[in-house]
């Protein structure tokens, strides 16, 4: 079971001060369907279409005790999910969900699973925090996502993401 679990938490990265996780651009196809090409901190590129008005990104965060973190264990996080979601909460009820799972788990085990099963790990490794952002998206709109301690933090990068923050609010 420990094999499996160092295995799977290979598959988390390390998560020092705020970094930039991902950089994001949107491209409109029609009326709220967008490519959006996710470019990860290391340069990979992947390409997925969402539908709606903003775009959300979910991540897991792996956390150590103050005793293992002391002896060089850092905090771990793995981006989990990117899905769309429309304004208007009848229509994300109506709408086909687009949504896109970002890693595919090394194995069938799920070192989090079993980390919310076992409470009393939790002295130790905290599993129990997920963190999300989400923010409008626009045709040529590119956000940077850092994550930190704290969580998942989305920024406008270029004028077309930063009016339709402006306009959005």
């Amino acid at each position: 079971m420990l094999f499996l679990a160092g295995y799977d938490l290979h598959s988390y990265r390390s998560l020092l001060d705020e970094q930039a996780v991902v950089t994001m651009q949107f491209q409109k196809l029609q009326s709220q369907r967008y490519r959006v090409i996710l470019v990860e901190s290391n340069g990979e590129q992947y390409h997925y279409h969402l539908s709606g008005d903003q775009w959300q990104l979910d991540a897991r965060i792996v956390k150590w005790n103050p005793t293992l973190a002391s002896l060089g264990f850092k905090s771990l996080y793995r981006l989990d999910r990117l899905s769309g979601r429309y304004t208007d909460i009848r229509q994300q009820l109506e709408e086909p969900a687009s949504a896109h799972q970002l890693v595919e788990p090394p194995t069938d085990f799920d070192t989090w699973m079993l980390l919310k099963k076992f409470p009393g790990l939790g002295r130790w490794i905290d599993a129990q925090y997920g963190s999300a952002t989400f923010l409008p998206m626009a045709d040529g709109a590119v956000y940077e996502v850092k994550l930190a301690f704290g969580g998942m933090l989305a920024r406008p990068v270029n004028p077309e993401a930063k009016q339709a923050v402006s306009a959005w609010r």
